[in-house]
Order: C-alpha cells, then structure tokens, then sequence
C-alpha cells in the first residue's frame, strides 16, 4: 500500500523560511563542516522520544556535538536472542 505524499503544512515551510534567510546564515559553517570533514559528535545520547525531551538544550550542547537515538523510554534493550539487533542496538 502505498501513501500519497502530501506537501509541508504551511507553518513548517513558514518556518523553514525564516530559519533559512536568518538562522541558517548565522552557521553556515557549522553545517559544512560535517559536509565536508564528516561528523564527529563528542557523544551518543539515547533520548526519550517525547517532544518535550531535548538533550543539547538540556545539556547546553552545540550543534553537532551529539549524535541522538530517540526512542520510548530512552530503552537501551539487549539485542535479540537469534542476534538480529533492535533499533537502539543497531543505531549505537
């Protein structure tokens, strides 16, 4: 079954906008420099999928500076006895 794609609500594209003609001009270095030399984050956090939960906020992080798993929980589960690894398993 497939699902038909839908355009950006308009408040998200609004917003992407914004970022772009202000925020994104402001680090536009900090964002190549992945690009370019690849990512090397500092840490790997696990994080609660809740929405509320912002780890680099919580942690006065910079940007690039974690490389973040989110899931229910923040659950780091042992992989599965036939050895076929789970999602957070498999990110880390």
């Amino acid at each position: 079954m497939t699902i038909p794609s839908r355009p950006l609500p308009k408040f998200f594209a609004e917003r992407h906008d914004g970022w772009m003609a202000t925020g994104f001009e402001n680090i536009r270095a900090v964002y190549q420099r992945p690009a370019n030399g690849g990512q090397r984050p500092r840490a790997v956090v696990t994080s609660c999928y809740d929405s509320r939960v912002h780890a680099p906020s919580i942690c006065g992080a910079e940007l690039n500076e974690f490389s973040i798993h989110r899931n229910f929980a923040d659950l780091v589960l042992a992989p599965k006895r036939d050895g076929d690894p789970n999602g957070t398993s498999e990110a880390l």
